[in-house]
């Protein structure tokens, strides 16, 4: 599987490509850290996912690993965010497929009452086979997370 550039926190403000999506659910933060957190509840409720393993033997906190596998997509991820409960995301570090050379998915939740408002948001540097379509893999990211969002909503709502 191809190797992507560990990514820091701060790849967020400098990365050439960011995507961000956005939905209030009707859920405590608490809540919707819960469902991110647990590994083995993606697969009920993010459109696609045919495995997320704990790949660490401390599945929490900065530095724990897990690997997913969304429809052909298998990736390596490490994270690098982890304030409970409002700061969640990871860098990738392999996939078998060549869609970035860097790459930071990250989710940060806002209470606002009896809502929380959850933002997905990912930044990466397209790989070189990638930049031709990349406003193709940036429609499928977002429809990706759309759709996981929706899931997630009915998952803890």
């Amino acid at each position: 599987m191809p190797k992507l550039e560990l990514a820091d926190p701060s790849f967020v403000d400098e990365a050439p490509v960011t995507i961000n999506v956005g939905r209030t659910l009707h859920a405590s933060p608490e809540a919707v850290w819960a469902a991110l957190t647990d590994n083995e509840s993606w697969t009920e409720w993010f459109p696609n996912m045919k495995r997320c393993d704990t790949t660490s033997s401390d599945p929490n906190g900065i530095g724990s690993t897990r690997t997913v596998k969304v429809g052909g997509l298998v990736a390596d991820e490490q994270f690098i965010f982890w304030d409970r409960p409002k700061d969640w995301g990871f860098s990738i570090v392999k996939t078998n497929l060549p869609l970035a050379t860097k790459m930071i998915e990250r989710v940060q939740l806002e209470s606002t009452g009896g809502t929380t408002n959850v933002r997905y948001s990912a930044s990466f540097t397209p790989h070189l086979l990638t930049k031709p379509i990349v406003s193709l893999v940036k429609m499928q990211i977002m429809k990706s997370w759309e759709d996981g969002l929706v899931g997630l909503a009915q998952h803890i709502e």
